[in-house]
């Protein structure tokens, strides 16, 4: 699998599958701010707690008519440091493991 760092220091990694959409629910660990806006440091895959190493970006879309926070994310996985994206729904307060 290859890899390129770009300048912000995002790693984005290449390969046949690069980023799989998973769209699986998952526990997270987040603090919010007071205006409701989540930070998340942690979640839990596959009874593996991961802690979120860095977030390179933050937006928000809607996914069938719900508003999301998305968040571009990387962690070091398995001893790897590996992108992903998580997704925060405002309307059920349930986050997602979206890409990996």
């Amino acid at each position: 699998m290859k890899h390129s760092i770009h300048p912000d220091g995002f790693v984005q990694f290449s390969g046949e599958n690069p980023h799989k959409i998973l769209a699986k629910p998952i526990e997270v660990i987040a603090w919010f701010e007071l205006n409701g806006r989540p930070h998340p440091s942690r979640f839990k895959l596959d009874d593996k707690e991961i802690k979120i190493e860095q977030v390179f970006s933050v937006s928000q879309e809607k996914l069938a008519g719900n508003p999301m926070f998305v968040f571009k994310c990387q962690s070091k996985i398995n001893g790897e440091l590996r992108p992903f994206e998580i997704k925060y729904e405002l309307n059920t307060c349930k986050w997602m493991l979206w890409k990996m």
